[in-house]
């Protein structure tokens, strides 16, 4: 049996999310504040059940409206305020069905897999209206009580339902659940339907939560695990976290083996004991004070089995290669913080794991655990190999009957290298109108792409940052690469936004631009893509074309991010003549329409020997020449680039674009040189570049006022 699918409403970020689970592990990644936590605390809240950890601001704000201001309530009324849902789709093998078979449909009983759905909320108690009704009638009274000078500045309380609700919301809500229809989670779209529920699961809610509990056990492995160095810390060490095993695995039964090594302990330490105190209890038993008889004293070892073999457990390492040998291990704290919070993890999961499986009465049938930001102190490769080693560490105590579920919340790339897309669920900040704020889940086991292959070694290859990104840039090759950070951070007052947001950089090259449409489309990230014209012409008595200048005529686009994607064209004319508007991706299904938007060289005027001219220039390094060609004039021959003074701006252009197709030594060493002489002499950055980044700045401007 497994968790197959969840959907959440109304709780924190999450407005209306649906998340598919994968039946091993799933990660779950974004950018900050994107919605993750909130997706794992939902469970703790629900299946913890405490519900003094609710509080008024675990609605989302977009529920508030529906309690500020509210002054009278029926119970009809409320009965419509907002509740805090989990729907729950389970899949249940055929040997498990006689636990739900009540729940199942004739259908579902067809198959060799049944399914079962239900919905725990938070709602309103029956007594919520008239509960609230009379505390507003003992305000109104308080109020009235009060002299007439003071009336104007007494608040009495509650002022309204929202007032009430931030004091008694623990008292006005209760956990309810009820059976749904298995059907509803194939519907397009997340909401939480009112009518997707068929009846309560239970006649009392007490029976209800056994019912679940006997099906689903959560455990959590927190983000915040203390772990310390230091011995005066409170925070914890692996020792600390080995006794508290010890505690775990405590059972009714006598451990005949841990018997005899407290008997054989006991032994040693009295004989010691008698030693030590015989001269001084030799004196005492002769004293004889007033109504004292010749005391007889001994003293005995007497100790507690499970206090001695959990206080003499502390954790080594042993810092040789070899046989185990005490004389070269160090105490735990001399090792490092990132692996100590790996084997913490895996003894955490383990012990969690263990104790579900060794359960007593009806054990659940589901196991899942949840593991919050595993990534902390832990090195690049730990954190790689983290997931991988995770899973086969539970797999090793499990059978077919035994089986559990990870989910793991990560603001680490490495986490989700040795994964395919298939278990990575990517959250996505959103508002919605009025600031409300929310969050879209994409699951990337559906995304459609022609070559899911190569993104997929690209990505693995590369990094994943594009998960974790505020927003993405795709370059074309070394030289923008190297130079884009710096024209970002040369004036931060221009584009305070990309300063101060996440924002991933990917090399992509121009033609492999066009790969990752679909995954910058699903993903629904505010995307600059930043290309070259590559003008080509056929030459005469040529068969195939050549790369040729800007101006030459009937010259095409060898870029396919142009021909097939922004803006669909291939003339460079066209091209050139294409306003803003058509820069940007129109067809964009989903949140806004123009999250896409191509940047590539436009004409611009440049002087040369006292004239003018417009051009534009074929590639990046031939834009930032012309662009630059005063400060060529000083600098230039630090590039190799040193063009005669008498020759005109036309004759400027074809030699920028000569000096460029084959630069002294490579494109690399060019953009690298540029950098260098940055600091001593700025250079400006070229216009449609600058036009690009001005757009992105905007967009993440935009979605923060949201």
């Amino acid at each position: 049996m497994r968790i197959k699918s969840v959907r959440v409403e109304n709780f924190r970020r999450l407005r209306s999310v649906k998340v598919n689970l994968d039946p091993d592990s799933t990660v779950f990644v974004g950018a900050n504040n994107s919605g993750k936590t909130s997706m794992t605390h939902v469970f703790r809240f629900f299946f913890e059940r405490r519900k003094n950890d609710f509080t008024f601001y675990d609605f989302n704000s977009g529920c508030w409206e529906q309690f500020q201001g509210v002054r009278e309530l029926s119970q009809e009324e409320a009965e419509l305020l907002p509740k805090i849902r989990l729907d729950l789709l389970l899949e249940v093998d055929r040997q498990d069905w006689y636990r739900v078979v009540e729940l199942m449909s004739f259908h579902d009983l067809s198959e060799d897999i049944g399914r079962v759905a239900l919905r725990l909320e938070f709602a309103p108690r029956e007594d919520l209206a008239e509960r609230f009704m009379v505390a507003r009638k003992n305000a109104r009274k308080a109020r009235e009580k009060q002299p007439d000078n003071e009336k104007a500045i007494f608040a009495p309380w509650p002022e309204d339902l929202r007032d009430y609700l931030d004091r008694e919301l623990n008292s006005a809500y209760e956990f309810r659940y009820h059976v749904l229809d298995p059907d509803s989670f194939e519907r397009e779209g997340s909401a939480c339907e009112g009518d997707d529920a068929t009846g309560r699961l239970a006649d009392s809610s007490a029976s209800a939560r056994e019912f679940v509990d006997s099906l689903i056990h959560v455990d959590m492995v927190d983000a915040q695990r203390f772990l310390s160095d230091d011995e005066t810390s409170k925070g914890r060490d692996l020792s600390r976290h080995v006794r508290r095993f010890l505690d775990y695995s405590a059972s009714d039964d006598i451990d005949h083996a841990a018997h005899q090594a407290l008997k054989a302990s006991e032994q040693q330490a009295e004989s010691y004991l008698v030693g030590k105190f015989a001269t001084t209890f030799a004196r005492l038993n002769k004293v004889a004070g007033p109504g004292i008889r010749n005391p007889r004293l001994s003293v005995r070892s007497r100790q507690s089995g499970d206090a001695l073999l959990a206080e003499s457990a502390w954790v080594y390492y042993q810092f040789a290669p070899g046989e185990e040998d005490a004389r070269r291990q160090l105490p735990e704290r001399f090792n490092g913080l990132g692996y100590k919070n790996f084997l913490f993890m895996l003894i955490e999961i383990h012990e969690m794991h263990r104790r579900w499986a060794a359960g007593v009465g009806v054990r659940p049938l589901i196991h899942l655990v949840v593991i919050e930001e595993p990534e902390a102190h832990m090195h690049p490769q730990l954190q790689q190999a983290f997931l991988k080693i995770a899973r086969e560490f539970v797999d090793e105590d499990e059978s077919e009957v035994f089986h559990t579920q990870l989910v793991v919340t990560t603001h680490s790339p490495h986490i989700i290298y040795d994964t395919s897309f298939d278990p990575i669920r990517y959250f996505r900040r959103l508002s919605e109108p009025g600031g409300t704020p929310a969050c879209e889940v994409r699951d990337l086991s559906k995304l459609e792409t022609d070559d899911p292959r190569f993104l997929r070694r690209f990505l693995k290859l590369t990094n994943c940052h594009l998960f974790f990104a505020d927003a993405v840039i795709l370059v074309e090759g070394d030289a923008e690469r190297v130079l884009l950070p710096l024209m970002i951070d040369t004036d931060p007052g221009k584009l305070p936004q990309l300063v101060s947001s996440h924002i991933s950089l990917l090399e992509v090259g121009g033609s492999h631009a066009l790969r990752f449409k679909p995954l910058v489309r699903f993903l629904g990230l505010p995307a600059l893509v930043i290309t070259d014209l590559d003008s080509v012409a056929m030459p005469e008595g040529g068969m195939r074309r050549k790369a040729c200048s800007v101006d030459t005529p009937g010259a095409v686009t060898s870029n396919q991010t142009l021909i097939q994607w922004i803006p669909g064209k291939n003339d460079i004319e066209e091209l050139l003549k294409t306003q803003r508007e058509g820069k940007e991706d129109k067809n964009r299904e989903g949140v806004a329409p123009s999250l896409v938007r191509v940047a590539y060289q436009t004409r611009q005027k440049i002087s040369w020997g006292g004239k003018s001219h417009q051009a534009a220039g074929r590639t990046f390094e031939e834009a930032m020449i012309l662009e630059n060609i005063e400060w060529m004039r000083e600098y230039g021959k630090k590039i190799g680039f040193e063009p005669d003074e008498e020759i005109s701006p036309k004759q400027l252009v074809q030699e920028v674009f000569d000096f460029v197709r084959n630069p002294p030594e490579g494109k690399t060493n060019l953009a690298l040189t540029l950098f260098d002489l940055f600091e001593e002499s700025p250079w400006k950055t070229p216009h449609y570049i600058q036009e690009g980044l001005s757009w992105l700045n905007n967009e993440l401007d935009r979605e923060a006022d949201l």
